[in-house]
């Protein structure tokens, strides 16, 4: 696994895990945050901010993964752990200001209609 660095809106850059999304094992049980990627001009796109209790339900049972994939094209995953529940929702939050990933965007556009 390699380390890859986001930045939020605050300036303040978020270390996350490469993951292989092609394996179970791979997700974690615990809680944290996760990235979900493409290619861009620039470099990677957030396609997906989130934070979940459990990284696994979020990844397999709960197909965030196989919509941000099938839907969006993303092709890389990234995670960082942390228990911290407020903590998370606010590098959620960070991240999302910044990057407005449109898994992340469309849903509040939607609330508004």
């Amino acid at each position: 696994m390699s380390l890859h660095s986001f930045e939020g809106a605050s300036g303040e850059h978020y270390e996350y895990l490469s993951l292989n999304p092609k394996s179970r094992e791979a997700f974690p049980m615990s809680g944290g945050n996760y990235v979900f990627t493409c290619a861009g001009s620039k470099g990677e796109v957030i396609i997906c901010a989130g934070e979940s209790e459990s990284l696994w339900i979020d990844f397999v049972s709960a197909g965030r993964w196989e919509l941000a994939r099938k839907k969006y094209g993303a092709t890389a995953a990234y995670v960082r752990l942390n228990h911290d529940h407020a903590a998370r929702r606010l590098e959620q939050l960070d991240l999302i200001e910044k990057h407005h990933p449109p898994m992340n965007v469309e849903p509040l556009k939607e609330q508004a209609s």
